[in-house]
């Protein structure tokens, strides 16, 4: 194991990296190192934790050095990875901390030593001093932007903040782009350091490769020029100075597209989802996860401190082991980074969980089975359970209705990022409490279920004008809560980069700029659909937007025949029912009064509790006659004071508020 315990201390296994001195070494003439593992008390003092990306692009066996007995140390590394840089890194770091904790090296590759190693690794980025150590190197730009930052007033100002973001756009090796901010271990490695620093590889800075050159005629104009038979060593030569992520990010696009243009988009998409993850990422870090007004100014600026290798500190937010996990869980669900495995997305996230133990098997699971099994150990361990937007009741279980059970759905599932796995957590990422196995209490509701004054998505949207549901569907947005919506945006954005553009997403965007519109210091302003603009069949690309609001994919609704349904009044709302209550709703109008709109909140709970998400409910009785409730449908998180007026103390004839359960 590369973590054990002993009777006083625990130990871990770790590597010493020297440059090898032998001058008639038959393993390499060039710079290489001598490779030694051991084992060292688990202390600050002893090693560094090395978070890393093995790397993006065409990832091989590649020969850093060799151990005392002249085996090979091989690392799998992507081709953005400088050899002759890495080596001269390890060595430097070695001196520096005296030893090293790499996965590739310290976790052992039987099988089962791997699983229980895996459950170390939160301990050993929390104990260890943590170096993020990316390739390449940022140019100039970095530094001229975070001096002027520095001096701004008031510190973290969002007006600078964001000039300086566009200034550091405009040259392609500003930011040292990497996959550092693209991976979920090494999100999981910075959550769970409580400090870390960057560490590039290359000494030598690169010169500025600007977006656009004088006479405008740099690289998009450039690129946009060339045709198709354009000799591609020739596109290559004219940007020789480009870090090695993107020249190599160029070489992947051009071989996989059919055109300069579309792989010139995917390369500039890539310089600009860098840095907004990184922002997003260092303000989850260092406290400032809100994206609006000073918290954004503190996002950029921490970024730039960052990336120009300054320590930062994680914020001490006071709390609980149960309530730091469901926390930094949470802020996954507005995240786009990726797995090479899908079981990763599990592994690398509940290992930080209390109490959670990672199955003997769990290689084998799909990856719908081993959240579940997650979620399992939580409820039983703790005795709670996550609140999402995807109850098991949206699918048409009869039992567990109100819980999370995420075999019904993600085992068919094609999944690319964190969004798409924990986008149903609902702020404030708290945990419900359990009344007994797989049940769950509530004690707010509206006087009317909204249900009662709905309308299928579809049939509202015959015969009406495109600017009529760009109203009503503005209006949604505009009230849901500003996590909520960012977690949206986060999405929607990452997608459309790749989609071909179309009047659809004119709609989506303009209803984007309206919610920013009301920010403050937004340069967007509150738009209307013109009559002049195209009339639009937007009944499906609605609904793909409602479901990405609430976190989770269209292609799921389709599969479940879910209903997409509106009801306009007090709250407007808009949500998601199973297809085989509304049927029954419609087809037994006399049973209207056993159907509910709950909340798992309550009427006086403070703005931190759960309470966003309302629940359609239908009542019912178990086998001993007493009331039980089961969710059918789900509505689109509301603002707290949209709704909060009109919850009241759930009360029904004969019940106990307190024995009000969801089953």
């Amino acid at each position: 194991m590369s973590v054990r315990n002993s009777l006083s201390t625990q130990k871990v296994k770790v590597a010493k990296f020297q440059f090898c001195h032998d001058l008639e070494c038959a393993f390499s003439s060039d710079i290489h190192l001598l490779v030694e593992t051991c084992e060292t008390e688990l202390a600050p003092e002893n090693a560094v934790a090395i978070s890393y990306t093995w790397g993006e692009f065409f990832r091989e066996k590649r020969a850093v050095g060799h151990t005392k007995s002249n085996d090979p140390v091989l690392f799998e590394l992507g081709s953005e990875w400088v050899l002759q840089d890495l080596i001269v890194k390890l060595a430097c770091l070695t001196m520096e901390h005296q030893a090293c904790w790499m996965d590739q090296l310290c976790i052992p590759q039987e099988e089962e030593m791997i699983r229980l190693t895996l459950a170390s690794i939160p301990t050993i980025y929390r104990t260890l001093p943590v170096v993020a150590l990316m390739p390449g190197r940022p140019c100039k730009c970095l530094h001229r932007e975070l001096d002027k930052l520095e001096r701004a007033t008031p510190v973290g100002n969002p007006v600078q903040a964001m000039q300086a973001d566009r200034a550091l756009r405009s040259c392609y090796n500003s930011y040292g782009i990497n996959s550092w901010f693209s991976r979920i271990w090494t999100r999981q490695e910075l959550m769970y350091s409580s400090t870390i620093r960057v560490v590039w590889t290359s000494d030598d800075e690169p010169p500025c490769v600007p977006v656009r050159l004088p006479g405008d005629e740099g690289v998009e104009a450039v690129i946009r020029q060339r045709n198709d038979e354009a000799d591609e060593r020739e596109m290559e030569a004219a940007f020789p100075h480009l870090c090695p992520y993107l020249q190599q990010l160029f070489r992947k696009s051009r071989f996989e597209t059919d055109s300069y243009r579309n792989a010139f988009a995917r390369w500039h998409q890539a310089a600009g989802s860098f840095f907004n993850a990184a922002r997003l990422s260092i303000g989850d870090y260092t406290g400032y996860g809100d994206s609006s007004g000073i918290g954004e100014g503190h996002q950029v600026l921490n970024s730039l401190r960052f990336l120009a290798g300054i320590p930062m500190r994680k914020m001490d937010r006071q709390l609980t082991e149960l309530e730091r996990f469901l926390s930094e869980m949470g802020s996954l669900s507005a995240s786009l980074r990726s797995a090479t495995h899908a079981r990763d997305y599990v592994a690398s996230v509940w290992i930080d969980c209390p109490g959670y133990v990672l199955p003997v098997k769990y290689k084998a699971m799909q990856l719908g089975d081993l959240l579940e099994d997650a979620i399992n150990q939580l409820e039983q361990n703790r005795g709670v359970s996550p609140i999402t937007t995807v109850p098991s009741g949206l699918f048409e279980a009869t039992r567990a209705t109100g819980l999370w059970r995420p075999s019904r759905y993600l085992n068919s599932t094609a999944v690319t990022s964190c969004y798409e796995i924990y986008g149903p957590l609902v702020h404030p990422f708290s945990a419900v409490p359990l009344r007994r196995a797989e049940s769950i209490s509530f004690s707010a509701r509206l006087p009317t279920p909204i249900s009662n004054r709905a309308q299928p998505f579809s049939e509202i949207c015959i015969g009406r004008k495109t600017a009529d549901v760009f109203a009503f569907t503005r209006g949604v947005f505009e009230q849901c809560p500003s996590q909520t919506f960012d977690k949206y945006l986060h999405a929607r954005l990452n997608r459309m980069a790749d989609e071909d553009v179309d009047e659809r997403h004119m709609f989506e965007g303009m209803i984007i700029e309206c919610v920013l519109a009301k920010r403050p210091l937004s340069p967007y302003k509150t738009r209307s659909w013109a009559p002049w603009y195209p009339e639009l069949d937007m009944a499906s690309h609605v609904s793909g937007m409602v479901a990405t609001l609430m976190g989770f994919n269209y292609e799921i609704c389709q599969k479940q025949r879910m209903v997409l349904v509106v009801a306009v009044g007090a709250p407007t709302a808009i949500g998601f029912m199973n297809s085989r209550f509304w049927k029954w709703k419609n087809d037994h109008p006399e049973c209207s009064g056993r159907v509910h709109t709950i909340s798992l909140g309550n009427k006086d709970s403070h703005a931190s509790s759960p309470g966003d998400v309302l629940y359609e409910v239908v009542q019912g009785s178990n086998k001993s006659g007493k009331s039980t409730f089961k969710v059918v449908g789900v509505w689109c998180p509301i603002r707290r004071d949209a709704v909060e007026r009109l919850l009241t103390k759930s009360e029904f004839s004969g019940v106990e508020s307190h024995t009000l359960e969801i089953v």
